[in-house]
C-alpha cells in the first residue's frame, strides 16, 4: 500500500500532502524519504491510531494539537509558507461518540484550533460530517468557502466504496478563492488494486493554488 500511495503522490507533483490516519512516525519518515521531502507527524491524542502528517517541499510547521495540548480525539497540524497558512484536521466521527456528542465535539475542536495561533487561511481534511451540519455553519461564519461546490463536486462522495456522502473538505478564506486554479476529487480507479481493493478508503482531494 505504501508503495502504491507513493507512486500516486509522486504523480501529483504535490508541494504539500496532508495525510490522515498515519499510524506511526516511522511510516511517515519512510514516505518522506521516498518522496524526497520534509515531514511532520502528529499522533492522535485520544485515539493514537488516528494520527496525521504533512509531507512538504517548503514551508514550516507552526504547531500541532499535541504541542498545543489540545483536547482533541485525533489531530490537527498547522503549516505556513510566506504569508499563507493551512491547517490539516481530522475531526471526530460518530464511531466513538454518540451522534449528537460527536457533532458538538467537532465544532468545539474547530473553535479551539482557531483560537490557537496562527489562524489558517485554508482548513482541509476529514471532517466526518456531510454538508449542512454544524461544521459548515461554523466555517461559513468564519468566512470560509467549501471548494467542492464551486468546482462541481458538491454531490461527490469522497469514499472509494460509495457511501453517498461527502465528509472530506478543503475550506478556503473567501479572499483567497480567486487563487484556486483547480480542484478535483480523485477517481476511485486511480487508487484501485486487484480484487476490488483500494489504496485508501477515502478519495484524495487535489487543489492547485497560484
Amino acid at each position: 500500500v505504501l508503495e502504491g500511495l507513493t507512486r500516486w503522490y509522486r504523480a501529483q507533483r504535490a508541494d504539500l500532502l496532508c495525510i490522515q490516519e498515519a499510524q506511526s512516525a516511522a511510516a511517515v519518515a519512510e514516505l518522506a524519504q521516498l518522496l524526497e521531502g520534509s515531514s511532520h507527524y502528529c499522533a492522535g491524542r485520544e485515539h493514537t491510531q488516528y494520527g496525521g502528517c504533512l509531507v512538504f517541499n517548503s514551508g514550516t510547521v507552526k504547531a500541532d494539537s499535541a504541542q498545543a495540548g489540545a483536547q482533541v480525539q485525533r489531530f490537527w497540524i498547522k503549516w505556513a509558507l510566506g504569508g499563507d497558512s493551512l491547517c490539516s484536521v481530522h475531526l471526530p466521527s460518530d464511531r466513538q461518540l454518540v451522534k449528537e456528542q460527536a457533532a458538538r465535539q467537532r465544532v468545539a475542536e474547530l473553535n479551539a484550533m482557531f483560537a490557537h495561533a496562527p489562524a489558517p487561511d485554508i482548513v482541509c481534511g476529514d471532517f466526518n460530517e456531510p454538508p449542512g451540519g454544524g461544521v459548515q455553519q461554523l466555517m461559513e461564519a468564519r468566512g470560509f468557502v467549501d471548494l467542492a461546490p464551486r468546482f462541481g463536486y458538491g454531490e461527490t462522495d469522497t469514499h472509494t466504496r460509495k457511501h453517498a456522502r461527502r465528509i472530506d473538505y478543503v475550506w478556503v478564506q473567501e479572499a483567497s478563492v480567486p487563487r484556486v486554479k483547480a480542484f478535483r476529487v480523485a477517481e476511485p480507479a486511480e487508487l484501485a488494486l486487484d480484487g476490488g481493493r483500494y489504496l485508501s478508503d477515502h478519495l484524495p482531494l487535489v487543489v492547485t493554488l497560484e
